[in-house]
């Protein structure tokens, strides 16, 4: 199986489970193809090993972790295609909000509750109400529900570390 066709068996048979990509085929239609099958995160295979750990920290806590260009990518493909603002924006809360630009910036529940001086878990109720209120079935549409409606902007996602 090539890595489309694994990350479609691993999501069938757990689909809690967590996916970290190390590809050599760094490239924007392979990485957006395995966005939309649920992939954390991507990295080359030459990826120094503390961007690794980070990496997987950031997937653990936070449900994903992508880079600057995937973000990048991720933005550029929402361009032109930004849908009107609808009812669910309206319906965000400005906490909502808040959590969601510092979820955007890939801050940590224990570090958007001490940015923000609420509790993780009440970072973590809020996480759920936007999932619910938005349609997302993850942070990673959260995330891209946020990109398209001008959110989260892409200056304030962490670049890549060299």
């Amino acid at each position: 199986m090539d890595g489309v066709d694994t990350l479609r068996a691993l999501n069938k048979a757990y689909p809690a489970l967590k996916v970290v990509i190390l590809t050599s085929h760094y490239n924007a239609t392979l990485i957006l193809k395995m966005i939309e099958l649920g992939a954390s995160a991507f990295l080359a295979k030459n990826t120094p090993p503390e961007e690794l750990i980070t990496t997987i920290r950031n997937v653990v806590d936070n449900g994903f972790h992508y880079d600057s260009f995937t973000v990048k990518l991720l933005w550029e493909r929402t361009q032109g295609n930004r849908p009107p603002a609808e009812d669910g924006d309206k319906a965000l809360t400005k906490r909502e909000r808040e959590v969601l630009e510092l979820i955007g910036q890939q801050y940590t529940n224990k570090e958007i509750a001490d940015e923000l001086h609420i509790s993780p878990r009440t970072v973590e109720g809020h996480r759920n109400r936007m999932l619910e209120k938005t349609g997302s079935k993850n942070t990673v549409g959260l995330i891209l529900y946020a990109i398209e409606r001008g959110i989260v902007e892409l200056e304030n996602v962490p670049k890549k570390s060299a």
